[in-house]
């Protein structure tokens, strides 16, 4: 039976993908290896008939991983090998070895990864988007009645706002907390529910909840599904994997509406425009592209969420059943599968 090697970081995100490609490896009759960590070259070879890179293309974390790719895939006795990878700007192509551009295949997980792998002179084969495990969000939807109580819990009655973000500045905290600030003042059946381990000092009608990344997958969904709304307050993505989650929960989502995002968003979802777009450089060999927007068009958008969740009921209701039409092609089994189809073919 073919054995497919998996290897990641430890990024929650990262290591969420690398586990549902697992999933589909085994629903497709093979035995999936999973790896929070690399192996050495030579091991690799000796346990798997295949294996798959999943990495952020940054020239600064990212090289050693693609040097291991190359071990595997040319030499001695190689072996077929996809490296999937996702980036959040500009590379900094002068931090890059010439061998790292076509050394292995690589796949992208967006138009937009594409786009900045090729700016870089990177080959890219194709694009496979990123998937939701439709069996886990049909488990996930019993347990919804019960975090709503969890949520009116912790933050009394009104219209649930969410949000998961990780630590890196790109996720926008803080212009999502001035927005919603301001939306506060004017309106406190506005609750904004946290999930982030980044400390902010406390905000009235806003619950932390610091544990992100230690939610099960189950947990997570679950949670999101009691969710009205989810807000992606971020500036710059490599896909937007929490955009679809909330979507295939039947949760609208408000962000931004650059690309990626706007390559998977609905018309379901509640979107703002950026003012520019700006090149942040925070020394991890990648120049992020900040879509920079104007605050109170968040601030509006949550606006006009609460309006609709209030006094439009059959809009919201259109907007979920929308949402959730609309993301069904980002069935894993499709998306993975299509993946393997790249990989068979190396």
């Amino acid at each position: 039976m073919t054995v497919i090697g998996i290897f990641t970081s430890k990024a929650v995100s990262l290591s969420n993908v690398a586990r549902d490609i697992a999933f589909v490896v085994q629903e497709k009759g093979m035995i999936p290896r999973l790896f929070s960590y690399l192996v050495p070259s030579y091991e690799v070879k000796r346990i798997c008939d295949k294996a798959i890179y999943v990495m952020t293309y940054s020239p600064i974390w990212c090289t050693h991983w693609v040097l291991n790719a190359n071990d595997v895939y040319r030499r001695g006795k190689g072996k077929p090998v996809v490296f999937y990878g996702t980036v959040e700007g500009e590379i900094k192509s002068h931090l890059m070895h010439d061998w790292m551009k076509d050394c292995v295949p690589y796949v992208a997980n967006s138009y937009y990864t594409k786009t900045k792998l090729e700016n870089a002179g990177i080959l890219v084969r194709d694009v496979v988007y990123h998937g939701v495990n439709f069996k886990e969000v049909n488990e996930a939807k019993k347990f919804v009645k019960g975090m709503r109580k969890y949520l009116q819990s912790k933050l009394g009655e009104g219209v649930y706002f969410g949000a998961v973000l990780s630590d890196h500045p790109r996720k926008g905290l803080q212009s999502l907390l001035q927005a919603f600030s301001k939306v506060r003042e004017q309106d406190k059946d506005a609750k904004l529910y946290v999930i982030t381990k980044t400390p902010f000092p406390k905000v009235q009608g806003v619950y932390r909840d610091e544990n992100f990344g230690s939610y099960g997958k189950l947990e997570i969904l679950s949670l999101i599904g009691a969710f009205d709304y989810l807000i992606i307050p971020s500036y710059c993505e490599g896909f937007g994997l929490p955009l679809i989650e909330a979507n295939a929960m039947g949760v609208p989502v408000i962000h931004c509406n650059y690309p990626p995002l706007s390559e998977i968003t609905s018309e379901g979802n509640i979107t703002f425009d950026f003012i520019e777009i700006k090149k942040v450089d925070v020394k991890e060999g990648i120049l992020y592209e900040y879509h920079v927007y104007d605050i109170n068009d968040l601030k509006d958008a949550i606006f006009n969420a609460m309006d609709i969740k209030r006094f439009k009921k059959e809009t919201y209701e259109n907007m979920r059943r929308k949402v959730m039409e609309d993301v069904k092609r980002f069935d894993i089994l499709e998306q993975y599968s299509k993946l393997l189809e790249i990989l068979d073919k190396v």
